[in-house]
């Protein structure tokens, strides 16, 4: 395996997250490859320490600082094409990857994505046995997926990854769209699950970086807890502002996760699908819930762990089915969710899962 990563700033950790947990099978299974990651500028308060030690980006000129030096479009697009162009050459030329996944948001402005794309097709004209491949992961895609559909469709992108909300929006060759599940490595064990549930009181938690639709799951969450006389079962946990490292740290001893709502109504996002932050709930033993209306059952499965919160209509009656049931019964669902996160998500399955694209 010879493949790179490359992003402007990773949102969400995605491409971090998968070369962590690739390079960490690679070590257990003693195989050999070259996994390379590029994450050029910080995502901000969204980034963490998972994937930064194998970042090359000091390997090249700061991309930042020559969009601040640059007073207009013309030198940034000079500038930037310049460390793009070395970034090409040396893992085309000097380390001969065969792949490179793209982030979009690499290219989060319509010239940018141009310029990309330019050496992508300048590549694969030399050598067609290249494999180009675009990861579209929020929303800039979301805002122009027409316009970079037109894109996608050429002949030198091999493959179009996405994540599950914008799967519906590729209007590609199908055969060219492909759904790869964020994925998280953390030590955690069934038996942890197990310790956990023999709390008296069990947490219900809700931890947004962002708004995800927060007031609306506060309030409904609260509401319920108060009107089916649940408080001495359930604790509400809407703990926020607090580094990653704490948040995981909770999520391993929590038992319920309420992920995102973002329904461009409760939300200023209108999303429709779990993040990454759902997924580490699921690989800390929690049950997970999610608003996930925008996802296509045939893209997810229906043994699909994470619980889909449909709409505001059901949302209770969703919640409230899950929190009448006992001690004993949540047990099993966590753990079954666990299961499934370990054999279709955790680090395990996601190398298996990108080989083929080689």
């Amino acid at each position: 395996m010879n493949i790179l990563f490359l992003a402007n700033c990773d949102f969400a950790n995605v491409f971090g997250e998968w070369v962590f947990a690739m390079k960490k099978y690679c070590e257990e299974k003693n195989i050999y490859n070259e996994i390379s990651y590029i994450q050029l500028q910080e995502n901000g308060n969204l980034s963490h320490s998972r994937g930064k030690e194998y970042n090359k980006k000091n390997n090249y000129a700061d991309v930042s600082l020559a969009l601040n030096i640059s007073k207009t479009d013309k030198e940034k697009i000079n500038k930037v094409g310049k460390i793009y162009s070395q970034i090409f050459s040396d893992y085309i030329i000097k380390h001969k990857v065969k792949t490179i996944i793209i982030e979009d948001y690499v290219n989060w402005k319509i010239w940018w994505y141009k310029l990309i794309l330019y050496n992508c097709k300048t590549y694969y004209e030399k050598d067609n046995s290249l494999k180009f491949i675009i990861f579209h992961n929020g929303s800039f895609y979301r805002s122009n997926y027409d316009y970079l559909n037109h894109y996608d469709k050429d002949s030198y992108i091999h493959k179009v990854l996405y994540s599950p909300d914008l799967f519906r929006l590729g209007d590609i060759d199908q055969n060219k769209k492909l759904v790869i599940n964020p994925t998280f490595y953390v030590e955690y064990k069934k038996e942890m699950i197990i310790k956990k549930f023999k709390k008296e009181k069990l947490t219900i938690f809700h931890c947004p970086s962002i708004d995800k639709g927060t007031n609306f799951i506060k309030q409904k969450i609260n509401n319920l807890l108060i009107k089916y006389n649940l408080q001495d079962k359930y604790e509400f946990n809407t703990t926020s502002g607090i580094t990653f490292e704490e948040v995981i740290e909770l999520k391993k001893h929590t038992h319920i996760y309420i992920g995102q709502f973002c329904d461009g109504k409760h939300s200023s996002q209108n999303v429709g699908g779990y993040g990454l932050s759902s997924i580490e709930a699921l690989a800390t033993g929690n049950i997970v819930l999610n608003l996930n209306h925008k996802i296509p059952l045939e893209i997810i499965g229906t043994d699909f762990p994470i619980i889909d919160l449909e709409n505001e209509t059901k949302f209770e009656s969703i919640v409230l089915n899950l929190l009448l049931k006992d001690k004993k019964e949540l047990q099993e669902i966590a753990i079954k969710s666990f299961e499934y996160f370990q054999e279709n998500i955790g680090y395990k399955s996601i190398y298996k899962k990108f080989v083929p694209l080689l």
